[in-house]
């Protein structure tokens, strides 16, 4: 829980206030009306269900069908599925229904073979891949299919996969009384991969079968409200594995997660943004960091001979200096290029300026009598 805690004080906008409740509160007290996200930390699913059935399962599951947010890690996680299997035929199992159902299949883990509750000897650093086109199905989020960062390493430690996601995602599978519901509701009961598991993964009820395309998280449609589950710990920081005496973690892996620290926080922030949640000014600084947006792109074009060098040097002035060919206001940050106007040129020659710009067209001019200055890639800086 700490570390879900910390992470969301890091990158939520301060609008928001991070509370912790007690089981008992969540059955008993009105929370419902003022909450916009709850959540569910890594944990022992059992335990869970145990202190959170009944009466408090009933209030979470109406709560984010009429619209709230439900963000489960790990144990959050299985907790979140209509049904769990872990570790079968061993000392460890856990096989049994649960109550929310938000995903409507099957938790199964852990993806990797040797978990130990008294240890984490097993755990390790993964590199998940994104479903980046994902990320389109809610407008604060589309940002990140246009990311140019595929895959991210997280921290893993027990968690399972969601068994098939892809069938399920095309299906209305959940067990809820549907004959009482419109056709706009049925349709808001649907699953989506956000992101999925090396191909390592293997099924722990046969570990000889590799599991392709495992889903590391899902997002759920649930009515009017989402819930998103994870199998793996986004919300954990390298910082987390470092002790004043030594490292929590082997020191490859250790550095693994310190080199992808910036692409961890990213993935939150895409995951935040999906649930419909603003964010810190802070975060929106490591999303402007990683991501050019495009867009069309400006010509300017002198009305008279002007020579290339007098050009140069009124870029280098508004630069004050810069030489990596960007150009600095208050609000916004502009990449420019130099066309050579002797010939026919097309946007896409120089450098990828716009993505939907292709066979735009610079007229010919004769060289010297005017210059194009293509500003393009615009992207918010925030002070």
């Amino acid at each position: 829980m700490k570390q879900a805690i910390i992470s969301l004080a890091n990158l939520l906008d301060k609008r928001y206030s991070i509370v912790t409740i007690e089981a008992l509160q969540l059955a008993t007290e009105s929370w419902e009306d003022s909450t916009f996200l709850l959540v569910i930390p890594g944990g022992r699913d059992a335990f869970y269900n145990r202190d959170l059935g009944g009466i408090a399962a009933m209030k979470i599951r109406n709560y984010v069908r009429n619209g709230g947010k439900y963000l489960g890690f790990c144990g959050g996680g299985y907790f979140g599925c209509s049904r769990v299997l872990f570790e079968p035929n061993s000392p460890l199992e856990i096989i049994g229904d649960r109550p929310l159902g938000f995903y409507p299949g099957v938790c199964k883990g852990a993806a990797y073979p040797g978990f130990n509750y008294n240890n984490e000897e097993k755990s390790k650093v993964i590199q998940i891949s994104v479903e980046k086109s994902a990320f389109k199905q809610q407008k604060m989020s589309e940002w990140m299919s246009e990311s140019d960062i595929e895959y991210h390493d997280v921290y893993y430690n027990g968690g399972g996969y969601f068994a098939d996601s892809d069938y399920l995602g095309n299906d209305l599978l959940y067990e809820i009384d549907m004959d009482n519901f419109n056709d706009d509701i049925r349709k808001s009961y649907y699953t989506q991969v956000l992101c999925r598991y090396p191909s390592d993964v293997s099924d722990p009820e046969n570990r000889t079968i590799n599991v392709e395309g495992a889903a590391a998280i899902v997002a759920c449609q649930y009515g009017k409200g989402i819930a998103v589950l994870t199998g793996v710990h986004i919300e954990f920081s390298y910082k987390v594995f470092i002790s004043p005496t030594n490292s929590l973690l082997p020191q490859d892996q250790l550095n693994r997660l310190k080199s992808s620290e910036r692409s961890r926080q990213k993935l939150f922030i895409s995951i935040l943004h999906y649930l419909g949640l603003n964010v810190s000014s802070d975060a929106i600084d490591i999303i402007s960091a990683t991501t050019k947006k495009s867009i069309t792109p400006t010509f300017i074009i002198p009305m008279k001979n002007v020579l290339e060098s007098d050009i140069v040097h009124l870029i280098l002035q508004l630069g004050e200096g810069s030489l990596d060919n960007i150009i600095h206001d208050n609000h916004n940050s502009f990449d420019f290029t130099l066309i050579d106007s002797a010939g026919p040129v097309f946007i896409e020659d120089v450098g990828d300026i716009a993505a939907d710009s292709s066979g735009v067209l610079v007229n010919s001019v004769p060289k010297d009598d005017s210059l194009a200055i293509v500003m393009g890639k615009r992207r918010l800086i925030i002070d």
